[in-house]
């Protein structure tokens, strides 16, 4: 691969963040748990650390297989002797053409202990084996808890399990702290920093003062100052969850064994390094021992030459030359060609000096050895012996104490997120293009009296005071509501437009907002009630709306065929309902007539509809309120209705008129504003359809005669017409809502009642239909 690919093997043998054991004893930058690089290798030196001694030792005797390099100049093992479980302890990863391999790295002394175990009992079972090795031994530290997965990385070859940073909380005068000492394997200290840095700066959760690394020689310090009313556990398991704290990590051990790769379990792995260990020894003892029977063949000669030194020199001397001496004293006195060899290379002085005493202890020392190279050789258990020995000695010198904890498995935490949020409370903004901006109250009091910024031809669907901590459920045309907590909002100044919603939640382009209703607690006695353009009319708990993902819309009404969602309101489960078409016809109804149904439900009809009109609006009203009400026409109109001259029906029951109008002179109704205050005056905004904005200020508020027909224009706005009206506050749900149900059970939703027309039927069921037909 290149002398970069060599080079970057070589640095990570040599970082204690990433080998257990490290390899190569290394001088210079080598990088760093941050992910710094090492510096270039012309500014780096490296040598073997003492270990890796044993990786190589012995493989001068023939201990393994060797193969020619890939260009065919020079000869390279197969594999390493190996004398410690290097592939366990310091793990490996990689990946090749349809298989990877992912080995945890583990403790020495723990391997080797296995081992032997395993060498001392060949029916042991992988459990047993498990009392050895605990689990993976990371070089980082950290903790990991018992559990299945850890169970199954050792029966079958992978499994998954959790590492997490181990830290202490200190508590102080003004201050907690939390303080990270260990981080997960291959977790980046510095993107940890940043992260937690980054949920303090986006005030995603509250409480955290600063973020800091105390790194130093003496070894990782990461410290989190925090606030010292905030509970640092709630903290310190929202970032578990958030950072890489807490990590997972799937291991999949795969080896090549015997020239293939296998998925291995614990007993498998020992067995196959243990066989590989034994080919070694033995493969060396048979070295040994021919090296031994050469040395004793050529001691038995100088013990011959050295007791007959005075005929030996003077064959050589009267040798021609040294190939003639070898001859001479191969015919005269039997020696070998070994033998000869060695004499005739001796030089004199050291032949004729040389006491035979010498000889002999080196002769009985060899024969000593031969004897157990021997009984190695034929002997399994003399074998098993020597490897116990060679595998102790190693973890007596180099085994160090376990560093990653194996703790037992943790109860489940569930975090509170709201007692993680900043609270404070925020002016926020809606509008039904989906524009939506969270704003200091010093933003908005310094902003007024001007109006929050908006696109053109855009309306403000709500603008109301809330908590970092509340819930806003927006619902739009399409039938779909979304669930968007206060605090993920981004926060902005009060004149600027804000971000789309869709970037938090995927409404579809073509869906517009029409209602907001802010939540502080969600109950099951209260509910939402929607109608739709074609007349239907649907409610629902205010508890099914309860959400814990929030990414996508969520239906709340199925709608038929080119209809849509008309408006929507909060119900006390006891209210009069009062349903408004576009030319100023109206039911009205009592709440209890009309059943609770589930999220993905079509509504029922609640008015009959001519072929041209369509419902408008929803009037909530407490029970017999004469609630008196402002209605705006498209045409600029201003009439002030109340509910007195209405009567209540059954659904689908006699209409009734709010306003009335010159077919001539066509005005269609685009909202309504309830008067539930005493007010000077009231001031909001409306958008015309060539997208400008048309100021509306009301202060009689005198009742319209009822007979008195619509034709004046009292907003005079000419040729253009009015689309929308600004709605400026939102109904808002806490624990002191008024209920009808209030400490009573809510009535589930009865079956439908038999007798009904085929249509009603099929919009009950969520059947596409055309309700005009009828």
């Amino acid at each position: 691969h290149g002398d970069s690919s060599i080079y970057e093997a070589l640095v990570r043998m040599s970082q204690p963040w990433k080998q257990n054991v490290p390899l190569i004893d290394f001088q210079g930058n080598n990088g760093s748990q941050d992910g710094d690089p090492a510096a270039a290798y012309r500014y780096t030196e490296s040598r073997l650390a003492e270990i890796t001694g044993e990786m190589l030792r012995d493989i001068e005797k023939n201990t393994i297989d060797t193969q020619l390099t890939f260009d065919d100049t020079n000869i390279e093992p197969r594999v390493l002797p190996a004398r410690f479980p290097n592939l366990l302890v310091n793990g490996s990863e990689g990946i090749a053409v349809g298989i990877s391999t992912d080995i945890p790295p583990h403790n020495l002394g723990e391997v080797i202990e296995a081992a032997i175990y395993r060498i001392k009992n060949k029916k042991c079972t992988t459990e047993e084996l498990r009392e050895f090795i605990l689990g993976p031994d990371f070089p980082t530290g950290g903790k990991i808890y018992k559990s299945e997965g850890l169970d199954t990385i050792y029966k079958n070859g992978e499994g998954r399990i959790e590492i997490e940073a181990s830290y202490q909380i200190v508590e102080g005068k003004n201050i907690n702290q939390i303080i990270i000492n260990e981080i997960p394997f291959s977790a980046n200290k510095l993107s940890i920093l940043v992260a937690c840095d980054k949920i303090r700066l986006g005030k995603d959760i509250d409480g955290i003062i600063e973020v800091r690394d105390e790194t130093d020689i003496e070894g990782l310090r990461i410290v989190i100052d925090l606030k010292k009313d905030i509970n640092p556990e709630t903290i310190l398991n929202y970032l578990l969850n958030k950072t890489e704290l807490r990590t997972s990590l799937s291991p999949r051990m795969i080896a090549i064994i015997s020239g293939r790769p296998v998925q291995f379990n614990l007993r498998d792995y020992l067995d196959a390094y243990l066989d590989h260990q034994v080919d070694v020894i033995t493969r060396r003892s048979a070295f040994d021992l021919k090296k031994c029977q050469a040395r004793i063949h050529i001691v038995d000669g100088l013990i011959k030459a050295v007791s007959i030194i005075d005929e030996v020199v003077q064959i050589i001397r009267h040798s021609k030359d040294k190939a003639d001496s070898k001859t001479n004293l191969m015919t005269k006195f039997k020696f070998s060609i070994e033998q000869a060899e060695a004499i005739v290379m001796m030089r004199l002085h050291a032949l004729s000096n040389t006491d035979i005493v010498i000889l002999t202890d080196e002769k009985k020392a060899l024969e000593a050895e031969i004897s157990e190279l021997e009984e190695i050789l034929s002997n399994p258990k003399k074998l098993d012996k020597l490897l116990i020995n060679d595998l102790t000695t190693i973890k007596n010198k180099y085994a160090k104490p376990r560093l990653t904890k194996i703790l037992e498995p943790r109860e489940s935490v569930t975090i509170n997120l709201k007692e993680l949020i900043v609270k404070e409370n925020v002016w926020v903004s809606i509008s039904e293009f989906g524009y939506i901006k969270r704003s200091s109250i010093k933003s908005y009091e310094s902003s007024l009296p001007s109006l929050t910024g908006l696109k053109d031809g855009d309306t403000i669907i709500g603008t109301f005071l809330a908590n970092t901590v509340d819930i806003v459920l927006c619902f739009t045309k399409l039938g779909y509501f979304l669930y968007v907590p206060i605090n993920v909002i981004k926060e902005t100044k009060w004149k600027d437009v804000g971000d789309n919603i869709r970037q938090l939640i995927a409404m579809t382009e073509n869906d517009r907002i029409i209602r907001a209703v802010l939540i502080k607690q969600f109950r099951s006695d209260l509910f939402i009630t929607s109608i739709t353009h074609d007349g239907m009319i649907k409610k629902t708990k205010l508890d099914e709306f309860e959400m814990i993902k929030y990414a996508k819309p969520s239906r709340y009404m199925k709608l038929a065929k080119d209809d849509e969602v008309a408006d929507v309101n909060l119900t006390n489960g006891g209210n009069d309902l009062t349903l408004i078409t576009n030319d100023g016809e109206a039911a009205y109804l009592a709440e209890e007539d009309i059943a609770a149904t589930g999220l993905q439900s079509s509504g029922i009809y609640g008015i009959k509809l001519t072929k041209d009109n369509y419902l408008v609006s929803l009037l909530i009203s407490s029970k017999d309120e004469r609630l008196k009400y402002v209605a705006i026409t498209d045409a600029g109109a201003i009439r002030i209705c109340d509910l007195s001259h209405l009567q209540r029906t059954q659904r689908l029951g006699r209409k009734q008129v709010v306003f009335k109008t010159f077919k001539s002179i066509p005005h269609s109704l685009i909202g309504i504003i309830p008067l539930r205050k005493k007010e000077d005056k009231i001031q909001t905004y409306g958008v015309l359809t060539n997208d400008q904005l048309q100021e509306i200020v009301i202060s009689d508020f005198n009742v319209t005669p009822y007979e008195r027909y619509v034709k004046d224009d009292n907003l005079k706005v000419g040729r253009n017409r009015l689309r929308r009206l600004f709605i400026s506050e939102v109904d808002t749900v806490n624990k002191d809502t008024i209920s009808l149900y209030r400490g009573e059970k809510v009535k589930d939703t009865p079956t439908y009642k038999e007798g009904v027309s085929e249509w009603e039927q099929m919009a009950f069921e969520g059947l596409d239909f055309n309700p005009k037909d009828e």
